[in-house]
């Protein structure tokens, strides 16, 4: 009983405990306070178990208890079992007697028929007759007086055995009863400390139940309370976030306000800059007439004054950007190596294959050129939608524009080109793995390349891809990876593979650590700066 109102408290100590912890915690989650409750459960819980427990142990033990009737059953059966050996004696005892006699009698009479014999042989029948008749009579009484004292001396270890048999059934039947006295003393004081104990138990039940509802009314009335403030604040947090949600709307209409001005302007200015390079291209197509033309140039004296009113600084840009078509057109067709050894802004002439284009936008088109001798990267060519679908990958072209180079990148730019019939060229992709962190590496730039057993590294924010539109993720993929403590920067140029291809597909498919073999162009970005084109996990 101690023990028990020892665990009762220690549930109470629990339960005031949780409230206390309540108290000083305004601000607790309604899950801190479901397990402030449980807690008191369980410590009602195991008290309950406890108190079951010892109630099952000693229902056992009052089952396992000898039974009265259980003991009354074996003593009768001991009992029977005796009557049946004393019967069983007493039949044997006169069967003996019984073939005794008969033996007695079978015996005399031998003897009656030998004496019979006797005395119808003999001459004095009547005299012999006599004797036997007597011997006859005095075997009979002897027959007679044997048997009696058999019976009688079977009649009496019957009664001896009787007596010993009743003296001990008397003893058993008085065991029995002091067994069945004590068997019930034991089982009215198992009931007793049963009865004790399902009484504690009920206690222990209602004073847990009691303390445990009593905690969870005070739990559930702090819990609403927490509630009614929470809501309150969230309240607050609701109004202060539309507030700042209109005034932000406000500012967001200010910042579009502003945005359609300064579009409008710059639509505006580069209206006027267009004006101008017309202007100065005009007065350009003038002063680079040849020389046979210049007489009409002084015949047309009001053309003068416009030359002159160019803008010193305009003269230099001139000479920076001569006429592109003559210029090229006497450019003979390079091979590669010769591609490579020309000056930067010297026109090139090149015949190569495509491998693949960038969308086409506004008449102009990106295409990654290579033959096998090298590879070139043309940019914004000059292009009709109509000819931008001649543009498949092995298609041969001719291409005339200007050496360029920008961030490390060699390029074609201010291009035109034509189609040549003929042969057709598809690269394969070129494994330059051992290349990485080489010099030699820049070598093979602008190639259809492959690297292999690179592992995805995390960008500056821990993710495995970045976009380069944030927001709106519709724009370049940008991927960092590493190979042999070398670092490298690649991408998934959008307006080469976009959201619905493979590639895009599966670098947004990429975790930390993958291991991945990658395809594609080796563009170059103040570094290699692949554009790929298939990223696979590496086997």
């Amino acid at each position: 009983m101690k023990k028990t109102w020892k665990r009762i408290l220690a549930v109470a100590a629990v339960l005031a405990l949780a409230l206390c912890v309540l108290s000083s915690c305004g601000d607790n989650t309604q899950a801190k306070i479901d397990e402030a409750v449980k807690k008191a459960q369980d410590a009602a819980d195991v008290v309950k178990a406890e108190l079951e427990g010892k109630v099952a142990d000693l229902t056992k033990q009052l089952e396992e208890a000898p039974k009265a009737e259980d003991i009354a059953a074996q003593v009768s059966a001991a009992v029977e079992d005796a009557k049946a050996a004393v019967i069983a004696e007493k039949d044997e005892a006169l069967k003996a007697a019984q073939e005794a006699a008969d033996a007695a009698k079978t015996e005399l009479e031998g003897k009656v028929a030998d004496l019979t014999k006797q005395l119808e042989e003999a001459p004095k029948a009547e005299n012999i007759a006599a004797q036997v008749n007597a011997a006859v009579e005095d075997a009979k009484a002897a027959a007679a007086t044997e048997m009696d004292e058999a019976l009688k001396a079977a009649s009496d270890a019957a009664d001896a055995v009787k007596a010993e048999l009743e003296g001990k059934l008397k003893d058993a039947e008085d065991a029995a009863a002091a067994a069945a006295k004590a068997a019930d003393d034991a089982k009215a004081e198992l009931e007793g400390q049963v009865a004790s104990l399902t009484k504690e138990l009920e206690e222990a039940k209602e004073a847990a139940t009691k303390g445990a509802d009593e905690a969870a009314k005070q739990l559930q009335e702090a819990a609403d309370a927490a509630k009614t403030e929470l809501e309150g604040k969230l309240k607050e947090a609701e109004d202060a976030a539309a507030a700042t949600r209109t005034e932000l709307e406000g500012k967001l209409k200010e910042a579009e306000d502003a945005a359609a001005a300064a579009a409008e302007a710059a639509a505006k200015e580069k209206e006027e800059l267009q004006a101008k390079i017309d202007e100065l291209t005009k007065q350009l197509e003038e002063a680079t007439k040849p020389a046979e033309e210049a007489p009409a140039a002084e015949e047309a004296p009001a053309e003068e004054p416009a030359a002159e009113e160019a803008p010193a600084a305009e003269e230099p840009a001139a000479e920076e950007a001569p006429a592109e078509e003559p210029a090229a057109e006497e450019t003979a067709v390079m091979s590669h190596d010769e591609y490579i050894a020309a000056e930067l802004e010297s026109p090139v002439c090149v015949e190569t294959y495509v491998q693949a284009c960038q969308g086409w936008w506004e008449d102009k088109i990106t295409v990654y050129a290579q033959s096998p001798d090298g590879a070139y990267f043309i940019y914004n060519m000059a292009c009709s939608e109509e000819d931008s679908a001649k543009l498949v990958p092995g298609a041969k072209i001719r291409v005339k524009g200007y050496k360029a180079e920008w961030s490390g990148e060699v390029e074609i730019i201010d291009a035109t080109f034509e189609v040549l019939e003929g042969d057709t060229f598809v690269a394969e992709a070129k494994d330059v793995t051992d290349k990485i962190g080489t010099d030699e590496l820049i070598n093979s730039q602008n190639e259809k390349v492959l690297f292999k057993g690179l592992t995805v590294a995390a960008q500056d924010d821990g993710a495995a891809f970045n976009y380069k539109d944030a927001v709106g993720q519709t724009d370049d993929l940008y991927v960092r990876f590493t190979k042999d403590d070398a670092v490298l920067n690649f991408c998934v140029e959008f307006y080469l593979c976009g959201k619905d291809t493979d590639v895009y597909k599966a670098v947004e498919g990429l975790q930390v650590g993958d291991v991945v073999d990658v395809e594609g162009f080796l563009y170059w970005y103040n570094d290699a700066n692949v554009h790929m084109t298939a990223v696979t996990k590496a086997e």
